[in-house]
């Protein structure tokens, strides 16, 4: 029995969804995935066990937050399966290159299966993390058919109609490497990477108020908010707004005050209250304010909190559910491969926050 079928296939079959989805994550975050060599026939017994969970399950908040994505979900297998099923061996686009597509089916399944597992590893690809996350969540098909297409071709595109709007994102034939010492799984790697091409193309960092993308300088990495807005724009979603504030970049506005950061919070409260479908709402903060997220005995002593000055120190999350209770600020955030609820003080909130983009789907 492979290593595959202990750790993914077997729970699958069980129904154990939690310990399958906790397996990938480990998978996810240590350079586990090149052990994995599955086989065309576990791949596709994989696939039949993710569709029946999904056609059984109408509790998911996915289902709840808009019922249609079950039906989009369950054809976005169906449609990985087709693909797959007409593989005759398991090389991509890229040559030379340790990108196995049976692994990487089982990556793309899982993230239409659970969108907040997208993982953007040690590199700084938050940005197009958040704008992938939606994009998956929102529209399973298309996102899977984009992966599929980069495997095949190193184009697919990042489309939410069928009308004009949409962008392409693509990869040379060499620049599919390095997943590995990046600690992602390949299907993350690429489209990520082919997002943050797109977005330095649209517009360099450096005429929007940062450090243009630069593969193996971190701080060159950050996603400029113009750019974020941009790329929604580009793909089809509708009033696009860039309201971030305190952004340090060049040409940014640097620090600001409380009351301007109460006001902004406010605009984000009240829009993100939006009606169905709910907007897309991209947020800003200080990596603090994650770590502190995902793990409140979290103690920074590194002394960067309150003082996020860099780049570097920014990060991009995707929120959802924001809204006061009583002095506190509540929400869910999506980053790093996990979704959290989490509850702030709103003084301690306001420090971490720089606002926020906005879009409608």
């Amino acid at each position: 029995m492979s290593l595959f079928s202990d750790d993914f296939l077997d729970g699958a079959q069980a129904g154990q969804w939690e310990p399958v989805k906790n397996n990938f994550k480990y998978y996810s975050g240590a350079q586990e995935w090149a052990m994995l060599k599955p086989g065309k026939s576990e791949v596709l017994a994989f696939l039949d066990e993710i569709s029946k969970s999904i056609k059984a399950d109408s509790s998911y908040y996915l289902y709840t937050f808009m019922p249609s994505l079950k039906i989009q979900r369950a054809q976005a297998i169906t449609d990985i399966y087709n693909w797959v099923d007409l593989k005759t061996d398991n090389k991509s686009f890229f040559p030379g290159i340790d990108i196995n597509v049976f692994r990487v089916t089982i990556q793309l399944a899982m993230r239409v299966f659970w969108p907040d597992t997208i993982n953007q590893g040690h590199c700084g690809f938050c940005g197009p993390t958040t704008v992938l996350f939606d994009f998956a969540k929102r529209y399973p098909v298309k996102y899977a058919k984009c992966c599929m297409d980069l495997v095949d071709k190193g184009t697919g595109r990042i489309q939410l109609n069928d009308g004009q709007l949409g962008f392409d994102i693509s990869l040379k034939n060499n620049e599919g490497g390095d997943w590995k010492n990046k600690r992602m799984p390949e299907a993350d790697f690429i489209m990520l990477r082919a997002v943050r091409h797109k977005a330095k193309a649209l517009i360099p960092a450096s005429q929007s108020g940062g450090m243009d993308f630069a593969f193996d300088r971190d701080p060159t990495h950050a996603t400029t908010p113009t750019q974020i807005k941009l790329l929604l724009d580009k793909a089809g979603y509708s009033d696009a707004n860039d309201f971030t504030i305190a952004w340090p970049g060049q040409g940014g506005t640097g620090p600001t005050g409380s009351l301007a950061k109460q006001s902004n919070l406010d605009k984000c409260m009240i829009l993100s209250r939006g009606t169905l479908p709910r907007p897309a709402i991209i947020l800003l903060i200080a990596v603090e304010l994650a770590d502190r997220a995902l793990n409140p005995s979290f103690v920074d002593k590194s002394g960067r909190w309150d003082k996020a000055t860099q780049l570097h120190e920014l990060h991009w999350i995707v929120i959802e559910k924001l809204r006061y209770s009583g002095k506190n600020v509540t929400g869910r955030l999506v980053t790093w491969t996990a979704s959290k609820d989490f509850s702030f003080g709103r003084d301690e909130f306001l420090n971490l926050y720089h606002g926020f983009v906005y879009a409608r789907p």
